[in-house]
This record gives C-alpha cells, structure tokens and sequence, in this order.
C-alpha cells in the first residue's frame, strides 16, 4: 500500500472519530461501552496495533450494528489489511443506512481508486464534495483521482480549494505541485513546494517536496 493511501485513510479514520467524539453518551450505558470501545480503537490505531483496533470496533459493532462511525472506521483499517470486499461492504452498508454519509463516499471513493475504477471513485467523491462542501479532505481526495484520470486542470482546482479551505493543509500543496509539473507549469510548482518547505512540519511531505524540488530544477524552463 501507498503511503498516500495510508496517508488518506488516516485521515479518514480521524475524521470519523472527531465526529464520534462530539457525541455524549452516559456512563455505563450501551450506547457508553460503544463510546469505550471506539476509544479504544482509537488508541491502538494510533499505538499502530492494527489488530488491536479492528478487534475493538468489531466489539463496538456487536453492541450497535448500526455505528456508523464504526463502521466507516472498520471499513479504513480492512483497507490498510487489504481486506478490501469488506472494507467495500462496510462503506455500503453506511452508505444504504445513511445516503448522506460524506465520509463513507469518501473512504469508498479511495477504496475504488485502489481498485483502479476511476469513475466509480469519481462519482463517489463528486458525491463527498455535495454533500460537504467545506470539507477540505473531500476537495484534496478527489483532486488526486483526478489527476489519475490524467486531469490535471481539474486537479489543481480541487487542490486550490481544499488549501482555501484549510491553509495548513500542506499535502494539497504538495499534490498541486506535482499536478504543475505535469502542465510544465515550473515557477508555480516551486512556489508550491517552497510552501511546504518552509512551513510544513510532517518531515515526509517537506523530503518529498525536496524531492520534486531537485528533479525539476534540472529541467529547463518552460514558458507558461
């Protein structure tokens, strides 16, 4: 797996529990053990205990089939475990459950770019981007199926909307860049790149932008 597409379904997963989180259930309650075990996936997720954080959701799912958090978080981690049919199954389940579920189009429209079915995850972030607008992740996601289409006008489009929408999100800058340097578009990829460079803190997209930084500037100018 990518780390781009570990990258997005992170950012999935986070999504998903900033909304379970603002959710208040009583102590000792049914609803309360959901809260506990979401938590606790959370925890091992991040504790990298992949295992660990399915084994809680799935505890969380047997006391409400119905978590749509839950399941939107199952479904990212069956992702990264190449469980992909299920992971599938768990974003359509949300999705029959909850038509305006954003992050569960989101997560599947990731999914179907893995599988290389460009329109379906097209449709399935069109669909992210309707239904949160000012979700500045659903801008970025679709921005990169898109440039996998080979649209990079398009791309750079989402991009510059998702970075509008969230300043410090460096990794739309990043992605611009790259879209920029496919159009030969130099001085507005180094500008780019320049930005996560001096801003960025996630070391992995300021060696990238080095990256790209030291292979276009052995490029000859191009006029744009």
């Amino acid at each position: 797996m990518s780390k781009q597409l570990k990258t997005m379904l992170s950012l999935l997963a986070v999504l998903a529990l900033a909304l379970c989180t603002s959710c208040t259930y009583g102590p000792g309650s049914a609803r309360g053990e959901v809260q506990r075990h979401l938590a606790l996936a959370g925890e091992k997720r991040d504790a990298g205990d992949i295992e660990g954080a399915l084994f809680e959701l799935n505890r969380a799912l047997d006391l409400d089939p119905t978590s749509e958090h839950a399941l939107v978080r199952r479904a990212s981690l069956r992702v990264e475990l190449d469980e992909r049919d299920a992971a599938k199954a768990d974003f359509d389940r949300v999705i029959e459950m909850n038509p305006r579920s954003a992050l569960a189009y989101l997560g599947r429209g990731i999914l179907l770019r893995r599988e290389k079915d460009l329109e379906g995850s097209l449709r399935d972030l069109d669909r992210a981007v309707v239904l949160a607008p000012r979700l500045p992740e659903a801008y970025l996601t679709r921005g990169v199926s898109r440039a996998a289409t080979g649209d990079m006008r398009g791309a750079i489009d989402d991009f510059t909307q998702a970075s509008a929408l969230a300043p410090d999100l460096y990794r739309a800058y990043l992605w611009r860049a790259y879209a920029h340097v496919a159009l030969e578009h130099t001085d507005r990829a180094l500008a780019d790149l320049n930005r996560v460079r001096e801003y960025a803190q996630d070391p992995v997209l300021v060696e990238r932008a080095d990256d790209l930084l030291r292979e276009i500037t052995l490029r000859p100018k191009t006029e744009e």
